[in-house]
């Protein structure tokens, strides 16, 4: 007995045909809606002050068990926070405008460069 040879898919093979979607209306008297083409979304880049940046902190135990159940608590909540970065980026902004206001007559602080390595000041 032999073996039966091995071929590649090839233009003759299922294998590697694009499946098309079977697209039905939603109505019987509307027209099936044409399948989009393979293009990604339109999409309007964020500005560099919109982009999303991850950093790390440390904090008490106890402060962020009280974040994390104000989240779950107020998540589906008017004017609650959905998730523990939106209560984050609230609470930090509510703190630099107070800052803002009382040291810096309510205008933006000046970009301060890189930040101190090593034991903070006055400590």
């Amino acid at each position: 007995m032999t073996k039966p040879t091995r071929q590649r898919p090839g233009a003759t093979s299922d294998v590697g045909r694009r499946l098309e979607p079977n697209v039905e209306g939603l109505m019987p008297s509307t027209a099936p809606a044409a399948p989009a083409a393979h293009t990604k979304p339109q999409t309007v880049p964020p500005s560099s002050e919109d982009v999303k940046e991850s950093f790390s902190t440390r904090v008490p135990r106890s402060t962020l068990a009280a974040a994390r159940a104000a989240v779950m608590a107020t998540a589906g909540q008017p004017g609650g926070c959905r998730s523990l970065a939106d209560l984050i980026t609230e609470a930090v902004n509510s703190k630099v405008g107070e800052l803002q206001r009382d040291f810096n007559h309510g205008q933006p602080f000046p970009a301060p460069g890189a930040f101190r390595t090593g034991r903070p000041l006055g400590s």
